[in-house]
């Protein structure tokens, strides 16, 4: 990565064997999300041992770390900074007594419903696909990459789609989309979406109307 400093988080798929249920967190206040914990970049230990560290912290029992489910890379562009995001998955638990206070245990259908929930609702679809494929017995470890796609505004192009002309209206350049795209990543992490709550928020302190944000969220 050169001079760039990583960001790097870990989460971990965490279910429970009397249901099959999995456990979610709410994430900084933004919405349910798997456990998960940001490293800092002074940090000396290694990956496995912060994971070991957070599901010990969130599970009040010894480690059962089988692997890795995903690694995600997101590249940003003008902050000189990339994020890694590795979720890890674990044995299901027998014994959730000592669990954090604040864990929710829900199904995929609970999360779908979540999904669609005002406040806070599920962060982002994620724990639902992961839930999903441990479900359906795929542990394979994949790899992931998140980057900028530009949308060209200044050619002259017959390209009608809602996202073109909102750019084009805005006069968002490259330069200007590179800004708008880290700005938001940087807020999504260690997701990649948002929540209609977060969204709001995020659009809110960008001086937007509350009446305007609905329909935007439904446009992106």
């Amino acid at each position: 990565m050169g001079d760039k400093q990583s960001q790097e988080f870990i989460s971990i798929l965490i279910s429970r064997s009397s249901d099959s249920k999995f456990l979610l967190l709410h994430f900084e206040e933004n919405g349910l999300w798997l456990p998960t914990c940001r490293r800092h970049r002074n940090d000396s230990s290694s990956i496995i041992t912060s994971a070991t560290d957070l599901f010990e912290k969130v599970t009040g029992v010894k480690s059962q770390l089988q692997g890795i489910l995903k690694t995600h890379f997101i590249r940003l562009v003008n902050h000189k900074r990339d994020a890694v995001h590795i979720t890890f998955n674990s044995s299901p638990l027998t014994d959730t007594s000592k669990c954090d206070q604040d864990a929710v245990w829900l199904d995929e259908q609970e999360m779908e419903e979540q999904s669609n929930n005002k406040a806070p609702g599920l962060l982002s679809r994620e724990p639902i696909r992961l839930a999903k494929q441990l479900q359906e017995g795929d542990v394979q470890s994949s790899l992931n990459e998140t980057s900028i796609d530009y949308v060209e505004v200044e050619a002259d192009t017959s390209n009608t789609a809602p996202l073109v002309a909102l750019l084009k209206s805005a006069k968002m350049g490259k330069d200007e989309q590179e800004l708008l795209y880290d700005d938001f990543m940087t807020c999504c992490l260690p997701s990649t979406t948002m929540n209609l709550p977060l969204f709001s928020k995020y659009l809110v302190n960008k001086g937007a109307k509350l009446g305007v944000i609905r329909s935007l969220f439904r446009l992106v």
